[in-house]
């Protein structure tokens, strides 16, 4: 046996050559008092063969598990989206001013984040809008976004009828 010896540690490794004529890698303890968790398992696998082959048997099965879970995830995808765009979306697209999400204001062309969020929260802080007209309060929409906009938007009778009912 070729051996190296650590004598912080106390305990030596070396090749080792058994009966077969094969070779190992050994760790032996070298007189500590207790010994290594290493060592202890070194001594246990070398005595019974057995816990090896378990060992080797209940990984191959984890491998097997996790490589079916990993082709079942991968043939289950989910049904994709289908977003509709185009002329003859946004002829029929309309955003009801008064209930409208950000989100929703984005759709229009023309509307990105900030002016979206602006309507949002000129709603909010002021009310609601009582005719289409009433966008213009916000900041960012002029009479020429507006025109351009009017097609896509709409105001529910219900709500201008509440309105005039209110004042």
């Amino acid at each position: 046996m070729a051996a190296t010896k650590n004598k912080g540690n106390k305990q030596s490794t070396g090749v080792v050559a058994n009966s077969a004529g094969t070779s190992g890698i050994a760790v032996q303890d070298a007189g500590v008092s207790g010994s290594s968790p290493l060592a202890e398992t070194n001594r246990s696998l070398q005595q019974d063969p057995s816990k090896f082959q378990l060992l080797n048997l209940l990984m191959g099965i984890l491998l097997v598990v996790l490589l079916a879970e990993w082709c079942w995830i991968v043939t289950r995808r989910p049904t994709p989206i289908l977003i509709q765009r185009g002329a003859d979306f946004r002829k029929a697209f309309r955003v009801e001013i008064n209930s409208a999400t950000w989100v929703e204001w984005m759709q229009l062309e023309g509307i990105g984040p900030a002016l979206a969020n602006r309507i949002v929260a000129d709603r909010q802080v002021n009310g609601p809008f009582v005719s289409i007209e009433d966008l213009e309060r916000v900041p960012g929409i002029g009479s020429g976004t507006l025109d351009r906009l009017r097609p896509s938007l709409i105001l529910r009778h219900e709500q201008k009828t509440a309105q005039r009912n209110n004042q």
